[in-house]
């Protein structure tokens, strides 16, 4: 895994077709299939893995952007300590994108722990960013895929984890 620069998430994205980047990623994917995040930590953490475990076979994204809405669920230490555990040591504004590759599942589970825990928002978007999980600090998870003949990794996973469709 290796972290990267907003400005990098930008530059991955409009590499793949995608256009200013966040209003490009919510106009191809915003309309699809919201879910709601149960409140229950070890449910989170089986979407986590569910979601890490759906892509790794592939190269993706995950792309933090936004925090500090409810700092009260933040933990910044425990954060800082699980990107120090593949030697990035920017904060998260210096750097808030992690390009994943095969091997990365571990660590993908782990930050996704964290976006998911901490009411973040935040894209994972695959190589070829015609399929993306979003979270939001709305406690929402949207599975979205480009067009319906695109198999994207998270085809069903959403059935699969049993979420309440919003």
């Amino acid at each position: 895994m290796k972290c990267i620069t907003n400005a990098e998430c930008e530059r991955w994205l409009l590499d793949r077709g995608v256009p200013d980047a966040k209003e490009g990623l919510m106009l191809r994917f915003g309309r699809a299939p919201a879910f709601a995040v149960p409140p229950d930590s070890g449910k989170r953490t089986y979407i986590a893995r569910v979601i890490a475990e759906s892509i790794t076979d592939r190269a993706a994204l995950l792309w933090i952007t936004g925090w500090g809405v409810w700092p009260s669920s933040e933990n910044m230490g425990l954060f800082n300590r699980v990107r120090a555990s593949i030697a990035e040591t920017r904060k998260l504004h210096e750097a808030n994108g992690h390009l994943c590759g095969k091997g990365d599942g571990e660590i993908l589970e782990c930050l996704l722990d964290c976006a998911l825990y901490f009411s973040w928002d935040a894209w994972l978007v695959d190589d070829t960013a015609q399929s993306a999980v979003w979270m939001t600090n709305d406690e929402v998870v949207v599975f979205g895929e480009e067009n319906q003949s695109h198999a994207g990794p998270w085809r069903g996973v959403a059935a699969s984890l049993k979420l309440r469709p919003l």
